[in-house]
């Protein structure tokens, strides 16, 4: 048993421990007691782990109880303090007396559950630019209490800057709370961090008294750079808020201190009316997060515990422990601001056709050490524009003033389409056209398109996110029907299952990928040009694709094509043969994965030496 008087912050990281978990207690006993317990019989000893207890003067029998546990868990420190200083302080002082790379605020008012901590440990480490990560948490009944934090800017009650629990009191088993996900914030009562980022933010803000701290913290990495993951495969129940009335007696003044330190630098992810109609407003804050499913755990240890001293040092601006296999460079200072546009009308939902594009383009542009944000209808008069749905523009001038690039995504045909010579006006005032496909650039070249440039749709590992299910239906086919594509599906519909989506998008059709032996892939027009789109996010994903010819082809054999008329025989002689459909996948896969949207992106970045053409103007 240490006091605050005794306590010293480390010289160095202590590299024979891979995680120190700071638990800071004020009274409520049978809370520790049973926090300890499930720590000690469910925590891996694959990881070197101790736990720092800070008591904040606790009055009942926890102080007593603490020093008998310090002789029944080895792994067990505790600090005690002559006063409760607030759980921010008490959350500082443990840290520094900790020894660890990797730091774990833990709430006494948890349970974990077996393999709770090594999901967390691999996410972690995924790459370099995470710099904490949070449990899935649960009530003693099973739904959820955390699975992320999101922001909102509500009119009643009034707060421009409201944090919330996602899927709050939803069934534990709910889809999308199975998926990983990088949120503008995620709790204290379970988050791991490193080290370096901790105290390159200088920790938690000890202005505010238990409340609103995490989520501050949370806001200082990403205002650095950094981001906050949601790992679902972590998994504890939490009884919430058992700290009695000192926990919130300062809420106003926390509310107060949050406002003014963030209001003007968090976008808010959705806006919420009077009336409770909510509205999604930031389309960067959240968004799905795969670095972490190429590592093993096997893999994280091997590569944490061979990590070169001057890596962990907590003096070190780099985030520590990263993976030899994963960029290990620091945050860089970012050097140009992107906006990706996503141009969506009022209720028309087929704008999210363009989504996965743009998320691909904005993961990229991050990984240039660019500052990448993507929004919906949202012009940046400051930053580089990069249009996806030109074509739904209401009026063609309203790009006029902003420097901004189209990336021209429709399939263009002399014979067929939707293409309009009005549309020349948009393309005529872009600083750059950007199009994934040669045909396309020669088509908008013969109409004198100036600045025309290549961009093809490559691979990225942040746009791996579907896995592999059962996989009951026999081919999937979405997009938008019409009468030839009907007429293979009908056809193919005689001696298999068949899926058709239409206007589905998102997680709920990747889970509907996730389920099917092949997704099907047939041309809209006659002209046979290659949906480039779709397919590269099938890949991307580990998806087995057939797909009707095209002139050019240009992810060759990643995939099966066959002519539109041997397209059903094509399906039904694969059906049967599950074993080659596999190898085809994962041969497609390892193909698609060696062309990077990195390296495609990298030569256009020369757009960041033009300059506006004309004088500001946004869009209406």
């Amino acid at each position: 048993m240490v006091t605050s008087s005794t306590l010293k912050a480390p010289e160095s990281v202590n590299n024979s421990l891979d995680v120190s978990i700071v638990i800071p207690v004020f009274n409520k006993e049978e809370l520790t007691r049973n926090c300890l317990a499930s720590l000690d019989a469910n925590t891996t000893r694959e990881l070197r782990w101790e736990v720092v207890i800070v008591d904040n003067a606790s009055k009942d029998g926890t102080p007593a109880y603490l020093q008998e546990a310090t002789k029944q868990y080895s792994w067990l420190r505790v600090i005690r303090n002559e006063e409760n200083i607030g759980f921010s302080r008490a959350c500082n002082q443990g840290v520094r007396a900790s020894q660890a790379p990797a730091v774990l605020l833990l709430n006494n008012d948890t349970e974990a559950r077996a393999g709770w901590l090594e999901p967390l440990v691999r996410t972690l480490y995924g790459e370099s630019r995470v710099a904490a990560v949070g449990s899935k948490l649960l009530f003693p009944n099973e739904e959820i209490q955390h699975a992320g934090v999101f922001i909102i800017e509500s009119e009643f009650p009034p707060d421009p800057l409201l944090p919330q629990h996602i899927y709050f009191h939803k069934p534990s088993d709910l889809p999308d709370a199975q998926i990983r996900r990088v949120y503008p914030a995620i709790t204290g009562a379970c988050m791991l961090i490193k080290r370096a980022a901790y105290d390159a933010v200088g920790g938690l803000d000890e202005e505010y008294w238990n409340g609103y701290e995490d989520v501050d913290l949370c806001f200082k990495f990403h205002e650095q750079g950094w981001i906050c993951v949601y790992e679902p495969e972590s998994v504890l129940l939490h009884f919430e808020s058992q700290s009695g009335p000192e926990r919130f007696r300062c809420v106003t003044k926390n509310v107060q201190r949050l406002h003014q330190k963030w209001i003007g630098k968090i976008d808010p992810d959705f806006s919420m009316a009077a009336n409770g109609e909510i509205k999604r407003k930031n389309c960067n804050g959240i968004y799905r997060y795969a670095a972490a499913d190429q590592l093993s755990f096997s893999d994280v240890l091997s590569a944490i515990r061979c990590t070169p001293p001057s890596l962990t040092s907590v003096d070190s601006p780099v985030i520590t422990r990263v993976p030899s296999s994963i960029d290990i460079r620091p945050v860089s200072k970012l050097v140009s601001r992107y906006n990706v546009l996503l141009v969506e009308p009022a209720d028309y939902e087929h704008s999210n056709a363009f989504l996965e594009v743009g998320e691909l383009m904005v993961e990229s542009l991050k990984s240039l050490g660019r500052d990448a944000r993507l929004q919906r209808n949202f012009v940046d008069p400051d930053g580089i524009n990069i249009v996806l749905g030109y074509q739904l523009l209401p009026e063609p001038r309203d790009l006029l003033g902003c420097r901004h690039v189209v990336y021209q995504l429709e399939q263009l045909s002399e014979r067929e389409g939707w293409f309009r010579p009005e549309l020349l006006e948009i393309l005529n005032q872009a600083d750059e056209v950007w199009d994934y496909s040669e045909e396309n650039i020669n088509f908008l070249r013969r109409r004198g398109v100036p600045h025309l440039r290549l961009l093809p749709i490559g691979f990225h590992e942040n746009l791996r996110r579907i896995g592999r299910k059962t996989q009951d239906i026999d081919v999937l086919f979405y997009g938008s029907l019409n009468p030839r594509r009907r007429a293979i599906l009908d056809q193919i519909a005689t001696f298999a299952n068949v899926k058709c989506l239409v206007g589905v998008y998102g997680a709920e059709r990747d889970a509907y990928i996730a389920r099917s032996k092949v997704v099907l892939n047939i041309h809209y027009y006659e002209a046979q040009i290659m949906e480039q789109c779709r397919i590269a996010y099938l890949l991307n994903n580990h998806a087995f694709v057939i797909t009707e010819d095209s002139p050019s082809n240009p992810f060759g054999d990643a995939i099966v094509s066959a002519p539109y008329e041997r397209l059903v025989e094509t399906v039904q002689d694969y059906l049967g043969r599950p074993k080659e459909c596999y190898l085809k996948a994962k041969q497609g896969f390892q193909s698609f994965k060696q062309c990077s949207m990195i390296e495609y992106m990298r030569p256009l970045l020369s757009i960041e030496n033009g300059t506006k053409r004309s004088p500001n103007r946004a869009i209406a």
